[in-house]
């Protein structure tokens, strides 16, 4: 999918890669692209005092993607239940990822991490 309107991307950074882990990251950039450029860039810190002050400092940002690496289920939840759209499972420098994403080619990297199966007593699984 291609982005041909303003859209504020948001990459969490550790150096000049995409944060392994998005509840571990400590630097996002946040991205303004529109046609396939990229307009502008800042470097932001993240406050992880709670959860609440993250889902603000994002939203704050008006991040409308975040392109992220491992993202726990609950903070894919509470993210898309805001309207941002989560490519998660990304892994290499953040250039790279977002060339990709510029030209429509960025993908989740395995987008069924959060279909959780419950087991029972003994640990058996069931649906």
């Amino acid at each position: 999918m291609v982005y041909y309107k303003k859209t504020i991307v948001g990459i969490p950074v550790f150096g000049n890669r995409v944060a392994p882990r998005f509840d571990c990251a400590l630097k996002m950039l946040i991205l303004e692209v529109e046609n396939g450029k990229l307009l502008r860039q800042k470097e932001i810190t993240l406050s992880w005092q709670n959860p609440l002050s993250i889902i603000n400092q994002i939203r704050s940002m008006a991040v409308d993607v975040l392109i992220c690496g491992a993202i726990p289920c609950f903070w894919m939840r509470v993210l898309t239940w805001h309207g941002i759209k989560i490519i998660s499972w990304v892994s290499g420098e953040w250039q790279e990822v977002l060339n990709l994403f510029l030209k429509g080619k960025l993908v989740n990297g395995w987008p069924w991490h959060c279909q959780h199966r419950r087991r029972k007593r003994w640990g058996y699984k069931f649906n």
